[in-house]
């Protein structure tokens, strides 16, 4: 995978800044992040999951520049999910998971993205109104490519 589609040592603007952003190799067992059941992830985690992610996003359509909406509840998933999104030179797009049906195709429409990543049960109520939407792609995270790590 090249530095445009997730990995960090090649020559792409977005992989340059996303190296920038990361400690080097003594401070990567730093914690990144703590949830409020108690999850960690340092920082070697946040890298190494936000790789994969990255990976199945390219693997999903996305490519440097696209959009990726996102309408997903609060969790160290979607954070990774966030991250990935960089990785790859992804616009992330988040939408508040409180929009009506109306709502959601007003956005999507608007964003035209390639891929539109929800939570399992939206993803199903999503299912009659694809075509009326026009997605490209539709993911859930947590589950198939985007499964937790």
């Amino acid at each position: 995978m090249s530095g445009a589609r997730g990995d960090e040592s090649g020559d792409t603007p977005s992989a340059a800044l996303f190296a920038s952003l990361w400690p080097g190799d003594a401070a990567r067992r730093r914690e990144f992040l703590r949830s409020a059941a108690g999850e960690v992830l340092t920082f070697a985690d946040v890298r190494e999951h936000s790789a994969r992610l990255a990976h199945a996003l390219v693997a999903l359509g996305v490519r440097p520049g696209d959009r990726v909406v996102v309408q997903v509840d609060k969790s160290v998933l979607a954070v990774l999910l966030y991250w990935a999104v960089l990785r790859v030179g992804a616009v992330y797009v988040p939408l508040n998971s409180a929009y009506t049906a109306a709502e959601l195709g007003y956005f999507l429409a608007d964003a035209e993205p390639a891929l539109f990543v929800c939570a399992a049960g939206r993803f199903e109520a999503l299912q009659g109104q694809r075509p009326h939407l026009r997605l490209p792609a539709v993911a859930t995270l947590g589950a198939g490519p985007l499964a937790k790590p």
